[in-house]
């Protein structure tokens, strides 16, 4: 989670280089230890900004397949492409499909009322958050940054790359899904500075995370 002073270190540098950012705010209501994220928007002065959300995550509305965009434009540079977003979501929405009305109703509903049951959704997530960070310090040859929001953790594997064991993060999931069962996301899907990592989700019971680190543990200490 970026904290303020780096966010408006960001917005600066687009506000020099005249850019519209886009700000991916979907997790922004879900996180760990009292930190709150700062919306872009907020520190963006009069740089334009995009800010994305959605009622998957912190509302829990995950087949509603419903999101929306915020716009942050002060000084209106983005009329022209708010008109023609706003047309062509309309011609969209006549041509293929449009969101049921139904679920429009029910997302209304569920802005104006409690953020009662996201709260609580975040509470447990972090809980297993924790029980994350926990198994993983308790595995040989896996390291893991605890993650200050979202559902998500993304240890690393130190020999992943060594000439040791694994040349690359596939290469040691693709070997774990085999002998264990036990499925997660290469790091490196997300980027050159993911490499020798996985994604693990924060989701899963305490029961099923408990039984997936213990396949990891046994795991690693097979190939150690």
């Amino acid at each position: 989670i970026y904290d303020e002073k780096t966010l408006k270190q960001v917005t600066d540098i687009a506000g020099e280089h005249d850019l519209v950012m886009i700000s991916d705010e979907i997790y922004g209501m879900i996180t760990f230890d009292g930190i709150e994220a700062t919306p872009t928007a907020s520190v963006a002065g009069d740089v334009p900004v995009l800010a994305l959300g959605g009622v998957s995550k912190f509302f829990m509305r995950t087949g509603w397949r419903l999101g929306y965009i915020c716009f942050h434009d002060p000084e209106g540079r983005m009329s022209e492409l708010q008109s023609v977003m706003t047309k062509v979501a309309g011609l969209y929405g006549h041509m293929t499909e449009s969101i049921p009305l139904p679920i429009i109703v029910a997302c209304a509903k569920t802005f104006q009322g409690t953020i009662n049951s996201g709260q609580q959704f975040t509470k447990v997530m972090e809980t297993r958050r924790d029980l994350t960070m926990k198994r993983i310090s308790e595995i040989n040859g896996i390291t893991c940054v605890p993650p200050k929001g979202a559902l998500y953790s993304f240890p690393r594997v130190e020999s992943i790359g060594t000439g040791t064991k694994w040349e690359t993060d596939r290469e040691f999931i693709l070997q774990l899904m085999r002998e264990e069962g036990v499925d997660a996301i290469p790091g490196s899907n997300y980027g050159p500075a993911g490499a020798g990592h996985f994604r693990t989700l924060l989701l899963p019971s305490e029961q099923t995370l408990n039984e997936a680190f213990d396949r990891l543990d046994r795991f690693m200490n097979k190939h150690q």
